[in-house]
């Protein structure tokens, strides 16, 4: 079986299904704030189901980050090839006009849900973030530059994000020069093989993400880990796609569910060598897949969810918020579990309506205008090639 070598043009409608599902199983963990109002049980018990949540959820963050690994080479490795300083600085502006303007909003929402906390009502949000300097550290997407807190506690991945952007250009050059996929593959595998030992002996004893070196160690292993496994990939001289790739998406995405599972809580023991490992692998196995896997990942509304999913990631917490604030109703035990079924489905239909209009209105428009062009008047256009093409810009 052979497959042609996948360029810039490729469509990876997989690939956007794929950070729709992350993106879905981020929110899926920071409901929890909401769930653990509506099924407290007991502490042990809560204890532990929350805990392994919150192990998928911050999978599902390294998912994200091995993702963008993955779509930048993809879309950008053989633009930055031979370096300039006019590429680096269309490419830099690029990256920014797609963060900046939804990560200015929502802290600024987080900011007044800060400041308008209802007195008596449990602190959800962190009220010490209001200071004048670190209001300034979050509007330069700082947050997570040390003495720094995130004002929406999930834009601490913007700051991460940006220094990928920044040393991009320079993986880039180093990227477009590697022809062999054995030698791509040997660095991931050996990229990810020592930073995740030496992630798990540093903190194994230490809480997922309470330390400022810690995200930034996560995105160092993850970012040039999917960045290496896309070169590897387009370097395969045959079977770069097929159903070869969907057992290993299986074999992979097994791998990190059982890690969540036999994980005691969101510290990093050995089990997160095999999680970290499996987590990239995913990424490569999905782009590859060419049967139940993809037609799960290509599913409309899942493809969906990858193009509004910086938007969803970047305001759902925030709604999340506001409902178990201002919406949730008091004395839940009275009503029954229909009821609470209904309040989360109610929630997470919010979640996505709230995305999806920031999306829309905010940071697709706003997008366009900083890069300076205009949206295309053709209607020929079909709906598949617009997700492709946002794929590969954004």
């Amino acid at each position: 079986m052979t497959a042609t070598r996948p360029g810039p043009d490729t469509r990876l409608d997989a690939i956007t299904g794929l950070r729709g599902l992350a993106v879905l199983v981020v929110v899926a963990g920071d409901l929890t704030l909401l769930t653990e109002r509506i099924w407290p049980g007991s502490a042990a018990d809560a204890g532990r189901v929350y805990g392994h949540v919150r192990i998928a959820t911050g999978l599902g963050v390294d998912l994200l980050f091995a993702l963008s690994g993955f779509v930048l080479a993809h879309a950008c490795v053989l633009g930055l090839a031979n370096p300039s300083l006019v590429g680096t600085v269309r490419f830099l502006r690029n990256r920014a006009a797609r963060v900046v303007p939804v990560s200015l909003l929502t802290t600024g929402a987080a900011l007044l849900l800060v400041l308008d906390e209802p007195q008596g009502s449990p602190a959800i949000l962190d009220r010490h973030v209001t200071q004048g300097w670190n209001v300034a550290m979050n509007a330069g997407m700082l947050a997570t530059v040390p003495h720094a807190t995130a004002i929406n506690p999930v834009a601490w991945t913007v700051s991460l994000g940006f220094a990928a952007f920044a040393i991009f250009p320079v993986l880039a050059f180093v990227l477009a020069r590697i022809n062999s996929s054995q030698i791509a593959f040997g660095l991931a595998g050996l990229w990810l093989g020592a930073g995740t030992t030496l992630l798990t002996l540093a903190y194994a004893d230490r809480s997922g993400f309470l330390d400022y070196d810690l995200p930034w160690a996560r995105a160092a292993i993850m970012f040039p880990a999917g960045a290496l496994l896309y070169v590897g990939w387009r370097a395969l001289p045959t079977a770069r796609t097929g159903r070869r790739w969907d057992a290993a998406a299986v074999v992979a995405l097994l791998g990190t569910i059982a890690t969540c599972v036999l994980l005691p809580g969101p510290s990093y023991h050995p089990y997160s060598i095999v999680a970290l490992a499996c987590v990239p692998f995913l990424v490569i196995a999905a782009a590859g897949a060419a049967g139940p896997v993809r037609s799960l990942l290509t599913n409309p509304l899942l493809v969906w969810g990858g193009r509004v999913a910086y938007s969803v990631y970047m305001s759902h917490y925030l709604v999340i918020v506001i409902v178990v604030r201002y919406v949730l109703p008091d004395h839940l035990l009275v009503f029954g579990t229909v009821v609470h079924v209904e309040i989360v489905a109610a929630t997470l239909i919010a979640v996505y309506a709230t995305g999806a209009a920031c999306f829309h209105l905010f940071e697709d428009p706003l997008r366009l205008v900083l890069r300076g062009r205009q949206k295309s008047p053709s209607t020929t256009t079909s709906v598949v090639n617009a997700m492709s093409r946002e794929l590969v810009e954004g």
